[in-house]
């Protein structure tokens, strides 16, 4: 008789004991994961059944938005209840007015619904960004600026939302040479 076959159950139990605490000292009392955030430019905020998510004013052309112009915020807003709601108004302490833009000028309003378990999104090919309109005061990239979202049902919010970095590479002008005449 062999005795094989009794320490081949033996070593299985072994092999299976020990995967399970190589694997249990992975799982400490501090996990990586607790501390990630999405991967996103812009910011995030919750109020009600609705989330505002990637909240950024675009990169302004040459880095900076002049006071009196207008500047672009795109956002997206998911709808997890079961009645629809609607964005009723934007305000900010550095802008005069935030409207959709409109192909009747005369017909621009913010007012914008979200559906019930859906998505409103502002800044894509099929819903123009929401525009904020007579800047009071030049804003840059990287710079964050408060603004409140008033929805009809949720209410409204509060968020420190950034203006974006560039998307892709940009020119550059020649650097400077910090070399003097004396150091040659």
């Amino acid at each position: 008789m062999s005795r094989l076959p009794r320490k081949v159950p033996l070593l299985g139990a072994v092999a299976l004991a020990t995967v399970a605490a190589m694997t249990g000292c992975s799982a400490g009392q501090v996990t990586q994961t607790s501390t990630q955030v999405a991967t996103v430019n812009g910011s995030s905020a919750n109020i009600g059944e609705l989330s505002l998510r990637d909240i950024r004013i675009l990169y302004p052309s040459g880095g900076t938005y002049t006071e009196g112009s207008t500047a672009e915020l795109v956002l997206v807003v998911t709808n997890q209840g079961l009645s629809e709601d609607t964005l009723i108004d934007v305000t900010g302490e550095f802008f005069a007015e935030a409207a959709i833009p409109s192909a009747d000028e005369a017909k621009s309003s913010l007012e914008a619904s979200v559906p019930a378990q859906g998505i409103l999104q502002f800044g894509t090919t099929e819903s123009p960004s929401i525009e904020l309109a007579d800047l009071s005061e030049e804003i840059s990239v990287a710079e964050i600026v408060s603004m409140t979202f008033v929805f009809e049902q949720a209410g409204e919010v509060t968020v420190e939302v950034p203006v974006a970095n560039p998307t892709g590479e940009i020119d550059r002008e020649e650097g400077f040479d910090f070399h003097t005449e004396e150091d040659e």
